[in-house]
């Protein structure tokens, strides 16, 4: 059961009624049958300040605090991104039916870097958007990432902008901006080259030299 924290009270009373007396009634059924279960639930919230503010049931929360594990955030067990990472990269490929890809050392190393808020889903979100967008290319490089990762005030970039020469490195900069400017002008070339300070057709001409689909 995910998120049992956000579970109604009402839901909790039935739900303790189940474990506690091992029957349900389906819904336009007359008579309850009996049930073996066992519960496995996850939650983000401390669920003992929940009973404190009356929100989740104590006696709903002995019942199913049995064997309780906790589990880290991503940003405080980085060393399981790699394998995660990997992980999604398998699973999007089936799912978009594209070649198995991997993550460059870069893109890998500015993943590491970045503290993940949002927590496993946000880079299960970020790996699937990187291999949608890293069409026919096997090797998913940093340019694919999203601007919060791709950022110069990330902790990793001051690494990365050392590697390659002065033109390779100015030239991922300066692709990176470009599609960040037309994000945050949705798509509006006009605005996206008043943003970067460039005239339109300058603009038309680096979307096309670095092949940035818009």
């Amino acid at each position: 059961m995910d998120e049992i924290g956000e579970m109604p009270p009402k839901m909790q009373v039935k739900l303790l009624r189940v474990l506690q007396e091992g029957q349900i009634r389906p819904v336009g059924a007359s008579r309850y049958i009996d049930v073996d279960v066992r519960i496995i639930a996850c939650t983000n919230r401390n669920l003992e300040d929940e009973m404190a503010k009356g929100n989740f049931r104590e006696d709903l929360f002995y019942r199913i605090n049995v064997f309780p594990l906790t589990i880290p955030p991503l940003r405080e067990r980085k060393e399981d991104i790699p394998i995660l990472a990997a992980h999604f990269l398998k699973e999007f490929a089936e799912k978009l039916n594209r070649p198995l890809a991997r993550l460059t050392a870069n893109a890998l190393e500015l993943l590491s870097a970045y503290e993940w808020p949002g927590n496993v889903r946000e880079l299960q979100n970020e790996i699937e958007r990187a291999l949608t967008l890293a069409v026919g290319d096997k090797d998913i490089s940093e340019q694919y990432l999203s601007g919060k990762i791709f950022d110069p005030q990330n902790p990793s970039f001051s690494a990365f902008s050392r590697s390659g020469t002065l033109q390779e490195v100015t030239e991922g900069i300066e692709k990176q901006m470009v599609r960040e400017a037309l994000e945050t002008a949705g798509g509006n070339r006009s605005h996206a080259s008043n943003l970067l300070g460039i005239t339109r057709q300058g603009l038309l001409n680096k979307i096309k030299r670095y092949n940035i689909e818009n």
